[in-house]
């Protein structure tokens, strides 16, 4: 078997170098552009002679073998790569100093693989930054020297309907994740505001980063939390869907909980006349719920969709939560009242890794808490 990359490790480039995170062993690994590359080209089905033509035709040396040798070991040692091979030294004897004389001035193309200990979130030496909701885009300075960190967003809870005493609204998902940052580089940081509770027979106004509002006296989605680089979106937490109004408080269309890969949907009316929003999916927003005059809404990118009512702007459907894709508005029928608008989802770029979902898990408005 040929070498093989391991399947705990995940890779990303910083600065002309190739950093592998090893899961398994909590271990960061900087590998310089020779070692990099025989890394590439450890798929399995490459031999080590095969990698010493490829090397010695994009490096321009006659040490292809003897580089290729000594990053596999290299590569072997700190277990990032696997496969029941033999690594033989291409001639009898031959150490790494003897590899430095030999190689002379191209001795800068010996593989190199820096290892540390990867800081975790609880490391007594770490910085902790929080930021909370202020109705606004925030940023974040990498410091210097910071070349990994670890996040956590949550997206904001969903607003109450008028007669919502209990608090029936759909409460923010949850993403915690890793992932590695250039010093020097601004994230830009957008934390969900708290669905705004409904006044009666009042329209409820959508909130910042993706809550949807309501044509009636519904509450509106909570608006999602998320990490951005530019305008790639790195980390994104749902938010919820707001609470319909209803004849009662008992009888309220409770708010889909928002987060996951797919937010939770929207609770029907009484009786289920009026239909709630769809939770959000990774790949479309949510559907809008049926019922009423003025109709709901469903999500779309990054934005929840509007409440319905019957007639505007009583009975209301809420909101649905701001997300990836936002969850669809709910529906309203003026005899059973609004139900509940649907979750936002929540979702994370490929760069990110060590990902873990909670759904429904935040109370009141975002918050974001970055650890370095």
């Amino acid at each position: 078997m040929h070498p093989r990359q391991s399947e705990t490790v995940h890779a990303e480039w910083l600065n002309n170098e190739l950093c592998l995170y090893d899961w398994s062993t909590k271990h960061v690994h900087s590998l310089n552009a020779t070692a990099a590359r025989v890394w590439q080209l450890c798929d399995g089905n490459t031999s080590p002679s095969e990698m010493a033509v490829t090397i010695g035709r994009e490096f321009g040396t006659e040490q292809s073998q003897e580089l290729v040798w000594s990053a596999l070991e290299e590569l072997r040692r700190e277990n990032l790569i696997t496969g029941d091979f033999v690594i033989a030294a291409p001639r009898p004897g031959l150490s790494r100093r003897d590899l430095i004389v030999r190689l002379g001035a191209t001795a800068a193309l010996i593989p190199v693989v820096s290892s540390i200990v990867a800081p975790s979130a609880l490391h007594a030496a770490s910085t902790t930054v929080v930021f909370n909701a202020t109705g606004g885009g925030q940023t974040f300075l990498v410091p210097a020297g910071v070349t990994f960190m670890t996040a956590d967003v949550q997206g904001a809870q969903g607003g109450k309907a008028f007669n919502d005493a209990t608090g029936f609204a759909g409460k923010g998902g949850r993403v915690q994740a890793a992932m590695f940052v250039t010093p020097g580089e601004t994230l830009t940081i957008n934390v969900g505001a708290l669905g705004n509770n409904s006044v009666a027979a009042v329209a409820t106004a959508g909130v910042f980063n993706g809550g949807g509002g309501s044509a009636g006296d519904g509450g509106s989605g909570g608006g999602a939390s998320d990490i951005r680089r530019g305008a790639t979106k790195l980390v994104v937490a749902g938010g919820g869907g707001g609470s319909g109004m209803a004849a009662s408080s008992t009888s309220v269309g409770a708010g889909g909980a928002g987060g996951g890969l797919t937010g939770a949907a929207g609770a029907n009316s009484f009786g289920g006349v009026a239909t709630g929003g769809g939770g959000g999916t990774s790949a479309a927003g949510g559907a809008a719920g049926t019922g009423g005059v003025a109709a709901a809404t469903a999500g779309s990118a990054g934005t929840g969709g509007s409440g319905g009512a019957d007639p505007a702007p009583v009975w209301g459907g809420a909101g649905g939560g701001g997300g990836w894709f936002g969850g669809g508005g709910g529906g309203s029928f003026s005899s059973s009242g609004g139900a509940g608008g649907g979750g936002g989802s929540s979702a994370t770029d490929a760069s990110v890794f060590n990902v873990i979902h909670t759904q429904g898990f935040r109370s009141g408005a975002g918050i974001i808490t970055i650890v370095y």
